[in-house]
């Protein structure tokens, strides 16, 4: 996976980091900083003092980025499957994980607890075929203080939570 469908989460990115500061503001009067909201720096970039924001990545989006014949799907409580089609000794074979979706140091990550081939199951395939299917993503384009913290999984997709301090917020 090249690319954690960086599209989508910049574009829920500047919706939610717009909608989060304004709700932050609304929701905290008391803890609204003294200061205008103008950085100091630049008197022209507006920054959250605090920021946390979900966003929804749709499997078929996530699938794109993993490349053609791929297909990612709910597979229980923040498990996913992951479908990739694939050529193995001349022959065209689809491979099937499933595992535990995370993020760690801000990467999305799904190591598959189990491998197989969709059509001959209890196969046994070799590492190099498990690495085709694992998940090591980093989350690219977010502002500078903003950081990837969790992800889970259901029928929807991929929620990411990410949250922040100090977030340039995107005009």
């Amino acid at each position: 996976m090249k690319r954690f469908a960086l599209g989508l989460v910049v574009g829920a990115l500047a919706v939610l980091l717009g909608l989060g500061a304004l709700l932050w503001a609304v929701s905290s009067p008391a803890e609204a900083p003294a200061a205008p909201a103008r950085s100091a720096t630049s008197g022209k970039e507006l920054r959250a003092q605090r920021l946390d924001a979900d966003a929804l990545l749709s499997y078929a989006e996530v699938a794109a980025q993993m490349g053609p014949e791929t297909t990612l799907a709910a597979a229980g409580p923040d498990r996913v499957e992951v479908r990739r089609r694939i050529e193995v000794l001349g022959r065209q074979v689809t491979v099937r994980a499933e595992g535990a979706v995370r993020a760690q140091d801000g990467l999305v990550v799904m190591e598959p607890e189990e491998v197989g081939l969709a059509d001959a199951e209890g196969l046994p395939l070799p590492p190099a075929v498990t690495r085709l299917v694992t998940v090591r993503q980093p989350v690219t384009g977010l502002p500078d203080g903003l950081t990837l913290t969790r992800v889970t999984a259901d029928a929807n997709g991929i929620h990411a939570h990410l949250e922040g301090t100090d977030v340039p917020l995107p005009r």
